[in-house]
């Protein structure tokens, strides 16, 4: 009588464990290319909220002093106030006092200012902050601050 001959191959336990140790390494691979994608898009956030603040301190530093015009608003910066404007940026970017449509990508700024108060008691200029935030993610705010006036 012959010998039952052995078919080469892999064991099921083999090809178990095989599947199980790809399984894994294909989660952890997945697992980097979400959060690459997250911290793209919070660059992006960051790049934005820069555009941002630089144009508008541009904006406030080119004009007479204490009434700065800022985006098609006259503020004032001889006394405290805060201000809210929005952006997109479509085809351009847009600076307004109108919150963008729904579906529309959009960024939230608060403008704070205070005056720059000297021993004399006259104001040499004012103290903006910039918080801007993506609209939908509210837990990341971009600060940026700057002095503006006759220095």
């Amino acid at each position: 009588m012959n010998a039952p001959q052995r078919l080469k191959g892999f064991s099921l336990p083999e090809v178990v464990i095989a599947i199980g140790l790809a399984s894994v390494a294909l989660a952890a691979i997945l697992g980097c290319f979400s959060a690459g994608l997250q911290t793209a898009a919070a660059c992006q956030h960051q790049t934005r909220a820069y555009q941002l603040a630089k144009s508008l301190f541009a904006e406030l530093h080119s004009g007479p002093f204490p009434a700065v015009s800022c985006s098609g608003q006259t503020f004032d910066l001889s006394r405290s106030g805060t201000e809210r404007l929005y952006a997109t940026f479509q085809d351009e970017m847009r600076i307004g006092t109108a919150a963008p449509e729904n579906g529309v990508e959009g960024y939230a700024i608060e403008l704070q200012y205070d005056p720059v108060i000297l021993e004399d008691g006259s104001v040499a200029g004012g103290r903006v902050v910039l918080a801007i935030s993506a609209l939908g993610r509210p837990e990341r705010v971009y600060r940026y601050v700057s002095l503006v006036g006759n220095y």
